[in-house]
């Protein structure tokens, strides 16, 4: 018995929620503001329909039945035939029933509205598919047929086919043929795998998972298409209709028994319905399915339903108390559950008569607590309201009670009679469950073949009106050729010369461009080199100077000096002064030429040259530069400060080169080396004292030059950049990434190679290899 009331809970859980679409799950606030927003009457009509969908959902009976009639009036008023139709259709979405629905088949046939009649047909199926599938199957061929017929192309007319095919494919399901189910299932199937149109994949989606969902033993499938449409909707950012998806697989979780997953999907539904302010019949339905898998206890759930679900989701004192009754029948607390069945009598009054929740209750209140005979005129009830609807299932548990409860009372003649029709409906059951099974195992058989076969009519199809087309155009072209050929040609011939001189003009441009800018890099790279260069040569130049200065300022002291000790007549005295004063004016001549020396080379290193190769001690240009580098860095940063070390080969000698190239890539990996172990430095590395060592070496037939540091390395990730043109490591401003790609070419062309070694953390070693001595 207590299975009986559950598939009839079910069932009516079911109905219930295919009565609505996503209306009920937007915010009430945001459907005001719709209706606030409503110009013409098709907006109002909207507006005031989704209100009163979402005022019935969230049991606000008064208010919803305000909206419905603000519907229907300004349908009813309006001389749009199409529009009144609609009101039609929101009457009927209200609270479906054929009545309704055949309403608006009628006045669409009167009005020869083609949408309006599949609609129709459409609506009519899906409340029949439970009352009588014959009638079912005919409107949804007739909604085929409809279809097929109506002469508009467009994503409306779209829509309407994948309702048409989904309703094909369940009343098939309904009949237990899965080929033909699946003749149109695989249409839909193709419309959830595109992402042209997002609304027609979402109704595909819906489609697949509802439809699956009624198929016996597809249960999984039926899940595996819910969690898809709940990706589209997690991908397309809708928390209201996530909310849908969410409330779905947690259903269908709690179902299979799967406790964990149940319990993600049904908090993740709890936090968007709080996020969205959105609640509704399925918080009741919700819950109870959290109970039925055990995720909250008996007293957890009494406390929700008399907290009204902690205030969010207000029950009517009669619903309340049934949802209590079924809780305390759940539990099998059935002292508990007399008393609300007084309080629902009480509270229902003479409608309890005609109130079948309540003698479904009734039933199993008696059969809990085993007086089955009390029951009897309420099952008696129950068994002609099945009758009618040819629910076998419900009928053969009705029966097989009725004869345990006319045994209870030794009416063996009764009991035996409801006995024998019990066995002939379970008799019944056992052959429509072979036939399932028959039909479950032909879909699994037949699905690759009907899948692959419609695969092939879809390209046969393409593939005619690939030819239709192809034939047409040729009739076409062939009226045509002569004229559309010349035309074509001269055509052609204008738009190619237009397009190679447009061509051209932009590649000369472009070409201009690029030589410009690689002349604007190259040279910003050599003057910031030379700024280097000339930060060093100043601090070089101050030292001599300073000897000069201070050795005239003697001189002037001695030479007055040496006139006064002439007038006095110390020829001895005036004699060892002029010694001193040539001392001086040596040590002066000697300084200045250091300092001419210095300006000299500063000179020879920024006047543009022939490129013509040179002798040129390598050990001195290493040493200069590595002076002057030191002192660059010094006069623009007076904090920083590095130990310098040289090991010189002698053996190196004068080699062939252009001194101002070679100097320019020495100066810039001796400035790149301060800068590594002057940021480490600054990282605040404990005891670390920055070195920079500058070796020269001779071989059989190479001369070498490393610079190296004990900096922090490079990473191994980019070491194979660090010569490409504009790659740097060094902050924006710091760097144009030109340095070691300058100075790359500039040793190539010197048939030399430029190597590096490295390790992170512990610093890194350039090596300059150039031939040895030859031109």
């Amino acid at each position: 018995m207590r299975k009986l009331a559950g598939i009839i809970f079910l069932f009516f859980g079911f109905v219930s929620q295919a009565q609505f679409g996503f209306e009920e799950y937007y915010p009430e606030k945001d459907l005001q503001a719709i209706l606030r927003k409503a110009k013409s009457n098709w907006d109002l009509v909207e507006a005031n329909g989704m209100l009163a969908l979402h005022y019935k959902a969230t049991l606000k009976d008064s208010l919803s039945l305000v909206y419905l009639e603000k519907t229907k009036q300004i349908a009813s008023t309006s001389t749009d035939p199409k529009l009144k139709a609609r009101g039609l259709w929101w009457d009927n979405k209200y609270e479906e029933d054929t009545l309704k629905a055949g309403r608006l088949l009628e006045f669409a046939t009167r009005n020869n509205l083609a949408e309006e009649k599949i609609v129709a047909n459409v609506e009519l199926t899906r409340i029949n598919i439970h009352i009588n599938l014959t009638v079912a199957e005919q409107n949804a061929m007739a909604a085929w047929k409809l279809w097929g017929e109506w002469k508009r192309d467009s994503v409306r007319k779209d829509s309407l086919k994948l309702e048409v095919l989904k309703q094909m494919a369940h009343v098939h399901i309904h009949k237990r043929d899965g080929v033909k189910a699946l003749t149109f299932l695989l249409p839909l199937q193709d419309y959830a795998a595109q992402d042209r149109n997002l609304d027609l994949k979402e109704l595909a989606l819906n489609g697949m998972s509802d439809m699956y969902y009624e198929w016996p033993g597809q249960f999984k499938k039926a899940t595996d298409w819910m969690v898809k449409l709940y990706e589209h909707y997690k991908k397309t950012g809708q928390p209201n209709k996530l909310l849908y998806a969410a409330y779905g697989l947690a259903s269908q979780y709690s179902n299979t028994g799967e406790k964990e997953k149940a319990r993600v999907y049904f908090n993740e539904m709890e936090q968007l319905s709080d996020s969205i302010a959105v609640y509704g019949y399925d918080m009741e339905y919700g819950y109870y399915s959290r109970y039925s898998v055990g995720l909250i206890t008996t007293e957890e759930y009494a406390r929700l339903i008399e907290s009204d679900y902690n205030h969010k989701y207000v029950l009517p004192p009669l619903k309340k108390t049934a949802a209590k009754i079924n809780l305390y029948i759940a539990a099998k607390k059935y002292d508990s559950v007399k008393p609300y069945l007084d309080l629902y009598q009480k509270l229902s009054g003479p409608a309890l008569e005609k109130d079948l929740n309540y003698s479904f209750m009734l039933i199993t209140y008696y059969e809990g607590i085993n007086q089955l005979v009390k029951a009897i005129p309420l099952l008696l009830k129950a068994k002609k309201q099945f009758e009618k609807g040819g629910n076998i299932g419900a009928l053969q548990q009705i029966n097989d009670y009725l004869a345990g409860a006319y045994a209870g009372m030794h009416d063996y003649k009764s009991a035996h009679g409801y006995l024998k029709e019990a066995y002939k409906l379970k008799d019944s059951l056992e052959k429509l469950a072979a036939k399932e099974d028959v039909s479950l195992m032909e879909m699994q058989k037949q699905q690759e073949l009907q899948t692959t076969a419609y695969n092939e009519e879809k390209k046969l199809q393409e593939a005619e009106q690939s030819k239709i087309l192809f034939r047409n155009r040729v009739r076409l072209y062939s009226l045509l050729a002569g004229v559309l050929i010349l035309i074509l040609i001269a055509g052609l011939l204008w738009r190619n010369s237009l397009q190679k001189q447009k061509a051209n003009k932009v590649l000369q441009h472009t070409l201009a461009d690029l030589r410009t800018t690689q002349a604007q890099l190259v040279q910003s790279e050599k003057m910031a080199s030379l700024g280097e260069l000339t930060a060093g040569v100043a601090h070089e130049i101050q030292n001599p100077l300073n000897f000069v200065n201070n050795f005239s300022e003697l001189n002037k002291e001695l030479v007055d000096e040496l006139q006064q000790e002439l007038k006095a007549g110390n020829t001895d005295q005036a004699i060892a002064i002029s010694n001193d004063l040539k001392s001086n004016e040596e040590k002066i001549n000697h300084h200045g030429k250091r300092a001419d020396a210095i300006v000299k080379g500063m000179l020879q290193h920024s006047r543009s040259h022939s490129g013509q190769k040179e002798l040129a001690d390598i050990n001195a240009l290493a040493d200069e530069y590595f002076r002057l580098a030191y002192h660059g860095l010094r006069a623009k940063d007076k904090s920083f400060n590095a130990t310098m070390r040289t090991d010189f080969d002698e053996r190196v000698g004068k080699v062939y080169v252009i001194p101002q190239d070679i100097g320019r890539v020495i100066l810039n990996l001796i400035t790149n080396a301060f800068y590594a172990v002057d940021e480490k430095k600054k990282s605040g590395v404990e005891h670390f004292e920055p070195a920079v060592s500058v070796i020269t070496k001779k071989t059989s037939d190479k001369v070498l030059i490393s610079v190296k540091d004990n900096g922090n390395g490079i990473p191994q990730k980019v070491l194979d950049k660090i010569f490409q043109p504009f790659f740097t490591t060094k902050p924006t401003g710091h760097g144009t990434g030109l340095g070691l790609s300058l100075a790359y070419d500039i040793v190539k062309a010197h048939g030399g190679e430029l190597k590096v070694e490295t390790k992170e953390g512990e610093g890194a070693e350039f090596c300059i290899q150039l031939p040895a001595g030859g031109q």
